[in-house]
C-alpha cells in the first residue's frame, strides 16, 4: 500500500478512531446521571446502600489493581461510578450498567473501599 506523502502545513486532526477523552480521564459524572443509574439498578434487583464510592482495591485472580470513579478504566470503558451493595461493589461503566447490561460485581471478600487519610 502506499501512503500519501505528509503535508507539514496540515493541521492535524483528532482520529475519529480514539475516543474522546483519553482512556481513564473521563471525570466525574453529573449527580442527576448518577441518580439515574442508581434507579436502574435498582430497577433490575440491585440493593445500593451507598451510590457514591470514590474507589475501591480489587484482589482478583493473584491481581491486585485499584479502580476510581473517573480516572480509571476497565475492559476498555471508563468506570463512570462505583457503588455499594449488601455483598459486593457494583463497577459501572457506559455498556455495564450505565446505558444498559450488568455492571461489573465485586465481592466484598475481594474487593474493599479506598479511603482517604485525614
Amino acid at each position: 500500500m502506499v501512503y500519501p506523502p505528509i503535508d507539514p502545513r496540515r493541521k492535524s486532526e483528532p482520529s475519529r478512531h480514539l475516543p474522546d477523552a483519553p482512556l481513564g480521564m473521563a471525570g466525574p459524572i453529573p449527580p442527576g446521571r448518577r441518580e439515574q443509574i442508581r434507579q436502574s439498578l435498582e430497577k433490575q434487583g440491585y440493593k445500593i446502600l451507598e451510590s457514591k464510592i470514590p474507589a475501591i482495591w480489587v484482589n482478583q485472580s493473584n491481581r491486585t489493581f485499584s479502580l476510581s470513579e473517573g480516572v480509571s478504566s476497565l475492559a476498555g470503558e471508563n468506570v463512570l461510578a462505583i457503588m455499594k451493595g449488601p455483598d459486593a461493589f457494583l463497577v459501572i461503566t457506559r455498556t455495564r450498567g450505565g446505558t444498559g447490561g450488568e455492571p461489573y460485581l465485586f465481592g466484598l471478600d475481594q474487593a474493599e473501599e479506598l479511603r482517604r487519610m485525614a
